[in-house]
C-alpha cells in the first residue's frame, strides 16, 4: 500500500454535529452542497451522525470500491426508511443476496467495450452541458434538472 492508499484507509474523521440534530439537517436542506462540503473540508472519509445513528461515507472511488466490491460481505449499508427515501432500492441501499442480483444485472452495461462505444456522446452533451453552465450568471440559483 502506498502513501496515498495508506491515508485514504486511514480512520475518517469524525464529523461533530453539534446541538441535536444538526447533521440531519443540514443533510435534508441540501444533500448534494452538505456531501460535497464534506469531502472538500475533510476529506474522502468520514464518520458523522445521521438522525441519531452513526455513519461513514466515502467519497474516494478506491474507498466506495473496497467498501461495494472488493470487501461487500464486511460491510452493511443503510436500508433504513429514509435512506431509501432519497436514493430508492438500489445497489447504494441494498444489501446482501438483494445487492448482488442488482450488481451482476447492472455489470454488463459497465463492460469496457459498451462504454467506448458511448464516449463521443458523452463528450458531446457534457461539453453542451458546461457551455450552457458557463452563461449562467455568478450566485443564480438553477434547477439543474431543466439544464
Amino acid at each position: 500500500m502506498n502513501a496515498t492508499e495508506n491515508n485514504l484507509f486511514s480512520k475518517p474523521e469524525k464529523i461533530r454535529g453539534g446541538f441535536l440534530f444538526k447533521n440531519t439537517l443540514a443533510i435534508l436542506h441540501n444533500p448534494v452542497n452538505y456531501l460535497a462540503a464534506l469531502s472538500r473540508d475533510h476529506g474522502p472519509a468520514v464518520q458523522l451522525n445521521f438522525a441519531g445513528k452513526k455513519y461513514f461515507i466515502f467519497q474516494h472511488p478506491d474507498l466506495v470500491k473496497h467498501v461495494l466490491l472488493d470487501s461487500h460481505k464486511l460491510y452493511h449499508k443503510p436500508g433504513h426508511k429514509l435512506l431509501r427515501l432519497f436514493l430508492g432500492k438500489g445497489l447504494s441501499t441494498s444489501n446482501g443476496e438483494a445487492w448482488l442480483v442488482q450488481r451482476r444485472t447492472m455489470q454488463p452495461a459497465f463492460h469496457r467495450q459498451k462504454l467506448s462505444n458511448m464516449m463521443e456522446v458523452i463528450n458531446e452533451e457534457t461539453t453542451l452541458f458546461l457551455e450552457r453552465l458557463g452563461k449562467i450568471p455568478d450566485k443564480s440559483i438553477i434547477n439543474i434538472t431543466l439544464l
